[in-house]
């Protein structure tokens, strides 16, 4: 067994390797995350060690605890926070995030670091002000220590004596405030901490995962996109209930659009004569088997003489874009915004996936903001989604800027065929008759496909303004999942 002064101490409570440390370097030192370091260690002296062994923590496949023995004394004070989000129960669940993903380990290492020092503030400046004055006592104890030195070598033993029994007095007053200090980290509490973690890691899970409809994955999500996520999620809670309700409608279009492709099954037709070999009869395959007809079998595959099956079936028609009219004027606050704009975001997650462009337009009683996915440029697009998220105005409704907007889409870009124009609002407006005409002529000859949900019964269909417009035009009290169903089953 290595004896202590064998081995050089160190400041982490978890064991590492060279590997760890690299990963860990480029995720914090190398990205935006340096910032959280540097600016947190100035609340807590050790805040980037104890991130440091949460890293590790998460990110390493089978983690271990240092022997305290090893560690430099200030630093056993992280050991109390990292054994006891080890030791929680949604520790578990946060390793499925994280677990030799160094992007996951650094976001959650992150938030949960940033957690346990906001959640106890209170705490860590008690730990601050013990940890200022035993600095001062080491000071004193070197200067102290140096003293020392000078009087022995002079040979002045009774006033080196004085000395020493002033050091151990400074010793024990160091101690003390240790032994204070400790006491002051126990009560910190990283339960609730760790829950946040968790609800940030499974939120990003639901905007950004890779399966289902979210053609993207984590690793086309840069570090600074994930941590801007994170300081929003747990800031905000508006966006917090959104997200929550994206999840929900990510697993709605996913199903809806694996219904539709599930009934788009092809069937067998008739028999015909051709060379595909993956639509052969029974009997061809058969003589693939007998040496003897396999020449023949050979001459008729050139000749596109076999007996074949002939299927039919849906033939997939490439669709356009998708165009999504989103009110968010005053009235179309709390859930209501939450859950428009998780159907809008949900629709751009489709189009994502059928590889189509789409647009969002953000309007009230004027166009206030338009965001645009292109599928040939890719860049930004999870950083516009989160901006989409994010933002919020209040004033009337009016259909006329939003319309002439998707319009120029329509006109301008030949490949704005067999689009879908989606409107999601909560109220009544004026449309003009001549660009109401305008657009219905254009709808006709593009195939364009119109529909709107309005999150208010109390409107007349016949009377509405997008009526006329709207191929499909429903009215519901809120914004379920039935009517978001329906939706992306039509999508």
């Amino acid at each position: 067994m290595m004896d202590i002064t064998q081995k050089t101490l160190t400041k982490q409570n978890i064991k590492h390797d060279s590997y760890d440390s690299s990963k860990f370097s480029k995720m914090f030192y190398k990205s935006e995350l340096k910032d959280n370091l540097v600016g947190h260690a100035a609340d807590y002296p050790y805040y980037p060690e104890m991130t440091k062994d949460i890293f590790n923590s998460l990110f390493k496949y089978v983690p271990e605890m240092e022997d305290e023995n090893f560690i430099q004394t200030d630093y056993k004070i992280n050991r109390r926070f990292i054994k006891e989000a080890m030791n929680s129960p949604s520790w578990k669940q946060l390793r499925a995030y994280t677990k030799l993903d160094e992007a996951g380990s650094a976001i959650a290492a992150a938030t949960l670091s940033e957690s346990i020092l906001e959640q106890n503030k209170g705490l860590f400046e008690q730990i601050k002000n013990h940890q200022k004055k035993i600095n001062e006592y080491k000071r004193i104890l070197a200067k102290q220590h140096q003293e020392l030195k000078n009087l022995q070598a002079l040979g002045e033993h009774q006033q080196a004596q004085s000395l020493k029994k002033q050091m151990k007095q400074q010793i024990r007053q160091t101690k003390q405030q240790l032994k204070k200090q400790m006491q002051v980290a126990n009560q910190v509490s990283c339960n609730s901490a760790m829950q946040t973690a968790n609800d940030v890691m499974n939120a990003q899970n639901q905007m950004f995962s890779g399966r289902g409809l979210g053609s993207g994955s984590f690793q086309k999500v840069s570090i600074e996109e994930r941590l801007k996520f994170s300081k929003i999620y747990v800031s905000n809670k508006k966006f917090k209930k959104l997200i929550e309700i994206l999840g929900r409608m990510k697993r709605l279009a996913e199903r809806k659009q694996r219904e539709k492709t599930k009934h788009a099954v092809e069937t067998i037709e008739n028999i015909t004569m051709g060379n595909n070999l993956q639509h052969l009869i029974p009997s061809e395959l058969l003589n693939l088997l007998d040496p003897q007809a396999e020449r023949l079998f050979d001459k008729r595959y050139i000749e596109n003489e076999l007996l074949i099956y002939e299927h039919s079936g849906k033939k997939k028609t490439k669709k356009g874009p998708i165009i999504s009219c989103l009110d968010v004027s005053g009235s179309m606050s709390g859930d209501r915004d939450a859950t428009a704009k998780a159907v809008a975001l949900a629709l751009c997650m489709i189009a994502l996936k059928q590889k189509r462009n789409s647009v969002v337009i953000l309007f009230d009683g004027r166009v206030r903001k338009i965001f645009e996915f292109d599928m040939k440029s890719r860049k930004d697009h999870w950083n516009r989604l989160l901006k989409l998220a994010e933002f919020f105005t209040g004033g009337g409704t009016s259909f006329n800027d939003p319309l002439k907007k998707a319009t120029e889409y329509f006109e301008k870009h030949e490949d704005y065929k067999r689009a879908d124009l989606v409107w999601i609002t909560d109220g009544d407006g004026h449309l003009d008759e001549k660009l109401k005409v305008q657009f219905l002529d254009l709808k006709k000859e593009k195939g364009i496909n119109c529909y709107s949900i309005i999150i208010d019964e109390s409107f007349n269909f016949v009377e509405h303004a997008l009526q006329d417009i709207s191929d499909k035009l429903v009215a519901v009290n809120e914004l379920t999942d039935k009517e978001a169903g329906d939706l992306f089953e039509s999508i």
